[in-house]
């Protein structure tokens, strides 16, 4: 009970200065992706792979992952990126995390549209150690090109998330008040 009352405490006398969550949502298909939130996180300067999936029945697709490192069990981690497709008018592309030998987690999705590119948003608790790789996918499985830009993937402590989110509050009240 010491350790609440005084997390409680520290959030009430000093201010938070690590990354502010970024609520930034975009629903508008864009000309140009935006810059990565947060410059990309742990995934700063990285590419995807593209792996080879063999569907159910048969036919094998070509997947866009980032393989992750250093995850921490009990970080919240919030995602990011722009998405492109093509062969298809629209599609729903699926954001999920997990390793080759459980099963994924759907951590975020988005309506792409052809000839634009869409934010897609989301994040995830990390609850154990098999989360290996973000996959991104169409969710009917078809086969199409999925482009990535300005992807982020960036950590929060429980302790940061709380701090971010009293931050938050009191940046509203002060607005409110003002």
């Amino acid at each position: 009970m010491f350790s609440l009352s005084f997390l409680y405490w520290m959030l009430s006398v000093s201010p938070y200065d690590g990354p502010l969550y970024d609520s930034s949502a975009f629903s508008e298909c864009k000309q140009y992706p935006e810059n990565p939130l947060y410059g990309g996180g742990i995934l700063k300067d990285k590419l995807p792979e593209f792996q080879l999936f063999t569907r159910e029945d048969g036919i094998t697709v070509n997947l866009p992952i980032f393989k992750l490192q250093d995850i921490t069990p009990g970080t919240i981690y919030s995602f990011s990126t722009w998405i492109k497709i093509k062969n298809a008018d629209s599609a729903v592309i699926t954001a999920s995390v997990g390793d080759k030998d459980s099963d994924e987690l759907c951590v975020g999705t988005v309506d792409a549209k052809a000839g634009c590119w869409s934010f897609l948003k989301g994040g995830f608790v990390a609850s154990s150690l098999n989360i290996t790789s973000i996959y991104l996918k169409n969710s009917d499985e078809q086969d199409l090109e999925i482009e990535i830009a300005s992807a982020s993937l960036q950590p929060f402590t429980e302790q940061q998330w709380l701090l971010n989110q009293q931050t938050k509050i009191n940046m509203a009240r002060k607005r409110a008040v003002t």
